[in-house]
């Protein structure tokens, strides 16, 4: 991450959050992506992060992953399994925002259409 934007080297990347998040955090945490270009990518968060060239899903069956791909509507999965299929197709300049709510234990992921 290089002023506030994210650019993979190659087919896989990462970014690691400066804080942790838990369920006995006294706050929320909100965070946000916007989509500057192509349409094959996931985003979301991860208990355990391996640095390996392979879907993060495959090392955390509790990833949460909101996940879009070229020819298909986007989703969102837990680990390798779909649990929203068929999720509003969004644009170039759109926003993902995640809010984590800690004590209600939710993870909210919502479009905004710019």
């Amino acid at each position: 991450m290089t002023n506030g934007l994210f650019k993979s080297l190659g087919n896989y990347g990462h970014a690691r959050a400066t804080n942790f998040m838990s369920t006995q955090s006294s706050t929320d945490f909100e965070w946000s992506v916007k989509l500057v270009s192509g349409w094959n990518f996931f985003v979301g968060i991860a208990s355990q992060l391996k640095r390996e060239n392979i879907f993060i899903g495959t090392n955390d069956q509790n990833a949460i992953l909101y996940r879009s791909y070229e020819g298909h509507k986007p989703d969102i999965k837990v680990g390798s399994s779909v649990i929203h299929p068929n999720v509003t197709k969004h644009r170039t300049g759109d926003v993902i925002r995640f809010r984590f709510q800690p004590h209600a234990k939710k993870l909210l992921i919502d479009l905004v259409r710019i």
